[in-house]
């Protein structure tokens, strides 16, 4: 799906923690970016957002993108087509996936693996747009604030939906593969992802200390990283209360484990900080202790053997979100609909003379 960028008037209320160098400074719902080009006079596109199987969601520039029906906005995050990438994909302009050239995908694949995304406190980019800044997240025992949350779609369905400062969630919405590392989905997941150095009481499934995901052997590892013995198969599974099933399945015969040390230093604690007109100057001071390497550790899978799996999920992109949230006649408006293209589940009605979609990874990546 690509994207046009709005710019509106600012707001005066405290919408984002702007100041942080890893945050999006975007004022008020609607300026959130909506998939096409830069300005209100620029209809160019700039570039495509995809959801990448081997890291997360990604920002790939038009220039290294094929045209295909993936490009038609139509509120669905695409994600990149891996037959071709092997160079087999026979849809061509008719394919419902992003076809991307591998080197441009290589090093953002890179980027994305390398920066940091565990939370605020931790560098993470974070996008605040529209949420409150005593927004507080009750997880069991544990009350989360704002800057110990990465903001997901969840997150945002939770807070429309109740439109309190104050939220309760079960431990099953918080997303494991965040837990663990980088989760594939980023700002488009369905789960919550909060800082990995908050332990959460009772929960024997989610570890607070990242696990080791295998990377294929004879690839590029960066400094760092140490090799450990192969590994055939790693599944786990969990079902939270809504019934979303969050699936990792890691199979390969020739993967090994990897620890991963980030270059990227963690900050034991934030001071010289201050409120000024809804926005952040410096930093926030920590309220769990000193920091480790844990939080900012990032696993992931670069080719090959060893691709990590997941059931579809349909949840509305950032940029079609902030349609939702316009306010119109004095109301705010639900967040409903199919939002993330499904793989191979509840496929997407066809629109205009295209006919039926087709998605190669249909019968492969349907988990029923």
């Amino acid at each position: 799906m690509v994207s046009v960028a709005l710019t509106l008037n600012q707001s005066a209320s405290a919408n984002s923690l702007g100041s942080h160098p890893g945050c999006q400074a975007n004022q008020t719902p609607l300026s959130a970016t909506l998939r096409r080009g830069s300005t209100p006079q620029q209809t160019t596109v700039a570039f495509v957002e995809a959801l990448d199987h081997l890291s997360t969601k990604l920002k790939i520039p038009m220039s290294a993108v094929e045209p295909t029906n993936a490009l038609q906005d139509d509120g669905l995050v695409p994600g990149i087509c891996r037959l071709f990438l092997e160079g087999r994909c026979r849809q061509g302009s008719r394919c419902f996936q992003v076809h991307a050239r591998r080197d441009v995908l290589d090093s953002l694949r890179k980027e994305a693996l390398e920066t940091p995304s565990c939370c605020y406190l931790h560098g993470a980019p974070c996008n605040y747009e529209g949420l409150p800044f005593n927004l507080t997240v009750n997880i069991g025992s544990k009350a989360v604030g704002l800057h110990s949350l990465n903001p997901t779609n969840c997150l945002w369905s939770i807070y429309s939906e109740h439109g309190e400062t104050l939220l309760t969630v079960s431990k099953g919405r918080v997303c494991r593969e965040h837990r663990r590392g980088l989760c594939r989905f980023g700002e488009e997941c369905g789960f919550l992802h909060i800082c990995r150095e908050i332990p959460l009481d009772g929960d024997e499934y989610i570890s607070a200390t990242p696990v080791p995901i295998p990377r294929v052997q004879g690839r590029g590892t960066r400094a760092g990283e140490a090799s450990a013995s192969a590994v055939n198969c790693i599944n786990n599974a969990s079902r939270d209360v809504s019934g979303d099933i969050h699936h990792q399945s890691l199979c390969g015969s020739q993967m090994e484990e990897t620890n991963v040390t980030t270059r990227t230093p963690n900050a034991s604690s934030f001071n010289n900080t201050s409120f000024n007109g809804g926005y952040f100057s410096g930093g926030l001071n920590g309220q769990h202790g000193s920091c480790n390497n844990q939080s900012n550790s990032l696993q992931g899978i670069e080719s090959g053997y060893g691709t990590p799996c997941s059931t579809s999920r349909s949840r509305m992109s950032y940029g079609y979100r902030a349609k939702y949230i316009a306010h119109a006649d004095g109301e705010e408006r639900a967040i409903k609909g199919p939002l993330l293209r499904p793989l191979g589940g509840g496929a997407v009605l066809p629109r205009g003379p295209m006919g039926q979609r087709h998605n190669p990874y249909g019968d492969a990546s349907s988990f029923q």
